[in-house]
């Protein structure tokens, strides 16, 4: 009965033991990871525009989000309207042209944004990204948006 008890507080502590190690190593790898993902090719959804921030709205149907392409091309979305055109990078440049909108009829508070987020992307002229985030900057050094990478199906 004795060696019975000891074998279930030895199992008991085991168990307790291992779901410690399993918790405390999960903790340590959440701080740690930090998505790093490609610049092109990623979808980068938009969390702030010119110091605000971005949020769905009532009668939205897209994300505000923006994907450039190895080609030299971007597609993106303002919220309603689809958005497409050219972009130019070096290391720390970038700039956005040809800006094409395919104009669709929104609720006046995502028109407002849709012009914001087209003003942002003409005024950028440099870009920062540490893993899964991208900052847009003007001339100037202000920065006009954030984006944050996104996983697509």
């Amino acid at each position: 009965m004795m060696k019975m008890n000891v074998m279930m507080f030895g199992g008991r502590v085991f168990i307790g033991v291992l779901m410690i190690a399993v918790f405390a190593g999960c903790t340590r790898q959440k701080a740690a990871i930090v998505p790093d993902v490609r610049l092109q090719g990623t979808t980068w959804r938009a969390m702030e525009l010119n110091g605000s921030k971005v949020e769905f709205l009532q009668g939205q149907k897209l994300d505000v989000s923006l994907v450039l392409y190895r080609s030299g091309a971007f597609r993106g979305a303002s919220g309603c309207s689809n958005l497409s055109g050219s972009y130019t990078m070096t290391k720390s440049q970038m700039a956005f042209s040809s800006i094409k909108v395919d104009r669709r009829p929104c609720p006046p508070m995502i028109t407002v944004r849709e012009k914001a987020f087209l003003a942002a992307l003409s005024k950028t002229a440099g870009y920062r990204k540490r893993g899964g985030r991208l900052s847009l900057f003007d001339r100037s050094g202000s920065k006009v948006a954030v984006f944050m990478a996104v996983q697509t199906r």
